[in-house]
């Protein structure tokens, strides 16, 4: 009881297993059509696959509006 467990965003958002050999490369097709997504980046929770905003009931209460502005710009 009483265990911490971290998980790191941005070790998983950048994760070499899970995003392919390209996941240091600016690439938005990858999130703009479903099957530009990998396998193993289909069992990261959140939206569109990525932990930035984490998910569930503690998910950045911002999320909403920086989606927005990237639909925006």
């Amino acid at each position: 009881m009483g265990t911490l467990i971290t998980i790191s965003v941005a070790a998983i958002n950048r994760s070499l297993a899970i995003w392919g050999p390209d996941v240091k490369e600016f690439n938005p097709d990858r999130w703009l059509a479903e099957e530009g997504i990998s396998g193993k980046a289909k069992e990261v929770q959140g939206h569109r696959h990525l932990l930035t905003f984490v998910d569930g009931p503690r998910t950045c209460l911002g999320k909403d509006f920086a989606i927005a502005e990237f639909k925006v710009i």
